[in-house]
């Protein structure tokens, strides 16, 4: 992918992804804590790294293989 698609591609995908902290209705501990060290913005349930910074990594991976770095 070229430009910045990549970027757009990963944001659609993580938006409506189970494992967003905003979709997901499973909140525990791991949750509660992972909430606060992202400042309440939203992370990945899988990994508990916030969505944006992920997302807009070139060599990041989501942990559930939705999508791979670029290369």
């Amino acid at each position: 992918m070229k430009g910045i698609e990549w970027y757009d591609t990963r944001t659609k995908i993580c938006e409506s992804c189970p494992l967003n902290s905003l979709l997901n209705v499973k909140r525990g501990f791991r949750y509660w804590l992972w909430d606060i060290v992202n400042f309440k913005k939203p992370f990945c349930t899988v990994c508990g790294c916030e969505l944006k910074a992920k997302i807009s990594e070139e060599l990041e991976e989501c942990p559930k293989g939705h999508w791979k770095q670029i290369e």
